[in-house]
């Protein structure tokens, strides 16, 4: 199900106590490593660009709004790049896939926001399966633009 770049609604089940929904199951991914949360205080803050040779990244945005810029897996830091942009609210819950070789970042678009990942391996502080560069390479516009 989640084995290409894209976005995936989920299915929110409502009542009068609140809300649920699946963001994952076993069948669904490759391979498990990890689970983690991050949080952002404002609004503005970039967390910008890295890519990874074999993990797996899933997000879902719990609180809050995202902007998140995907570019490659071809994606040269400071050239033309084929770029992607998803934006992921909370209110609306969905999970943002991004396979191996690609650059992704992403930009809070309202303070308190939570993102929740999931990787396909666990994190390796020794050897480290990424790369990094600046958040504005590939030419990212993080202006953010109202329609």
């Amino acid at each position: 199900m989640y084995d290409e770049l894209g976005v995936t609604p989920l299915k929110v089940n409502k009542d009068d106590r609140g809300s649920l929904y699946e963001v994952i199951h076993d069948i669904d991914i490759p391979q498990f490593g990890q689970q983690y949360v991050v949080t952002t205080r404002a609004a503005g803050t970039i967390r910008a660009f890295h890519r990874h040779a074999e993990l797996w990244d899933w997000f879902t945005i719990i609180k809050g709004c995202a902007k998140f810029i995907i570019v490659g897996p071809e994606g040269v830091p400071h050239g033309p790049s084929t770029k992607h942009i998803f934006i992921l609210d909370g209110s609306q819950p969905e999970v943002l896939t991004v396979p191996p070789g690609y650059w992704h970042g992403w930009q809070a678009l309202e303070d308190n926001t939570i993102l929740s990942s999931m990787a396909s391996h666990k994190y390796n502080k020794e050897n480290p399966d990424e790369e990094r560069v600046l958040p504005h390479s590939f030419r990212a516009n993080w202006t953010i633009q109202c329609k």
